[in-house]
């Protein structure tokens, strides 16, 4: 593979196109290349690695140095796609002009897991899809500074496991509220999952507060469907007199 031409980056290099991009892990990242020309290269330095990698664009084919990146990133309308990130492709993006060695956009790509809330009545049953399937699931419990790993967490075997990419909760009780953290086999964070545990005292004075308003709501609007049915009762007769 040809050899890449790196010239130093100054200060008012790629100014106009700097930016700072934040994706979750997953969705896919896209920018402009910020340039009509056709030769491009864009440098790629990780945030985790010293060495960079490099893709030669060509119009709408490219090439990278990575067999990885040739089946991730494609090109069109002057748009480079990276599709389903990963916390690997957090870095730097700097898109060189191949000619005149000229960096014309640079962009610093941010990768964050997923947030999810979800709020369970005590003694439910839940299963939480994690997206794939070789994780690891780290539970801090709501109030407690350390945390443990789900399979190890001692009396947790009956009520949480994870098996398959599916995080199953099971009759949960107050003792089940707390951060589920995922990570993946690089120990990379992939999504955090905060549980909430409703008493059934506040599902119950929740429900009664529905029994108790729902009457008399129904005899309000009933009320009101019946003077508005006599006044056009009223209305139409005093037309019939006229």
């Amino acid at each position: 593979m040809e050899e890449l031409s790196r010239p130093e980056l100054r200060p008012n290099d790629a100014q106009s196109g700097a930016g700072e991009r934040r994706v979750v892990i997953g969705d896919d990242f896209t920018f402009s290349l910020h340039s009509n020309k056709s030769n491009l290269q864009v440098e790629f330095r990780p945030k985790s690695e010293e060495s960079a990698h490099v893709w030669f664009i060509n119009n709408t084919t490219v090439r990278c140095d990575v067999k990885e990146y040739e089946r991730r990133v494609s090109v069109r309308d002057k748009v480079l796609h990276l599709s389903s990130v990963t916390k690997r492709d957090e870095g730097s993006y700097t898109v060189w002009e191949k000619r005149s060695s000229k960096a014309v956009k640079n962009v610093r790509l941010s990768v964050e897991g997923r947030k999810e809330n979800v709020t369970l009545s005590n003694g439910e049953t839940k299963e939480i899809r994690l997206d794939r399937k070789n994780v690891t699931v780290w539970f801090k419990p709501k109030g407690a500074v350390n945390s443990s790993i789900v399979d190890s967490a001692a009396g947790f075997e009956q009520r949480v496991s994870v098996q398959d990419g599916v995080l199953t909760l099971r009759s949960v009780t107050k003792e089940e509220e707390g951060t589920y953290t995922v990570l993946d086999t690089e120990e990379h964070e992939v999504s955090t999952i905060t549980v909430t545990v409703e008493d059934s005292t506040g599902t119950e004075r929740r429900s009664l507060f529905v029994l108790i308003a729902f009457p008399p709501l129904v005899l309000i609007i009933a009320a009101a469907w019946s003077k508005c049915k006599r006044f056009k009762t009223q209305n139409k007769q005093h037309v019939e007199m006229l």
